[in-house]
């Protein structure tokens, strides 16, 4: 997920703690963010981490590569998490449905430990994508629609609704957005309405996570 909520509590966190002449060592700050939510301890940490338990149990995955991101949401749309984790529990996908594959943590691994990105970028995935798709039929398209213009990958971010495509660097990132807004042959017929319709942001990651980078004079 964008876990933008988790990223605020981890900031805050890494704030108080700086602010109070750091009472907590790293170890407490990371007992501490667990409690306030799943996602909390990586939102801190940064990096790149598999996540155990309910996420928050992290184990660093070492490696040099930087991944790009088009992010992608429908404007008008909004899914409630408890509502997608319900429907799940009770989704039965038809054989021939969706062509999906579940992720493939140890190849995501390889690929980014021997710096293979699209070997890596080729085993992510989104085990709440059948559902979601099934329940959102756009959410399908949209990703299609990615695929065919180009990104290495696409998967829904968390329990959606908005899509991550990953492209070998920022400048293939911003090509991916302009085709998809102007269409496949240059023209603009196609642009007005992708840009009522969706929006996009293009971001990078980085190798670190809550940090103070500055303190505003009293």
């Amino acid at each position: 997920g964008l876990a933008g909520g988790s990223a605020d509590a981890a900031a805050t966190l890494a704030a108080l703690n700086y602010y109070f002449g750091h009472p907590l060592g790293a170890e407490d700050l990371l007992a501490l963010a667990a409690r306030l939510g799943a996602d909390v301890p990586f939102c801190l940490e940064g990096g790149t981490s598999v996540g155990r338990g309910r996420g928050d149990e992290l184990t660093p995955v070492k490696h040099q590569c930087r991944l790009s991101f088009l992010l992608v949401k429908p404007r008008n749309l909004a899914l409630s998490t408890a509502w997608v984790y319900d429907a799940y529990d009770e989704f039965q996908p038809a054989a021939d449905r969706l062509a999906w594959r579940p992720p493939d943590l140890v190849g995501a691994i390889n690929g980014l430990a021997s710096g293979n990105l699209e070997l890596a970028t080729s085993c992510f995935g989104n085990d709440l994508e059948p559902v979601v798709f099934h329940h959102y039929p756009q959410l399908s398209g949209l990703k299609q629609r990615l695929l065919a213009l180009g990104c290495w990958s696409c998967h829904l971010t968390g329990s959606g609704p908005a899509l991550f495509a990953v492209a070998p660097d920022r400048k293939s990132a911003q090509a991916l957005r302009r085709t998809f807004l102007i269409g496949d042959n240059g023209q603009a017929g196609a642009s007005e309405e992708a840009q009522s319709e969706v929006d996009f942001w293009i971001v990078e990651c980085v190798g670190y996570g809550a940090r103070l980078i500055g303190e505003v004079e009293p």
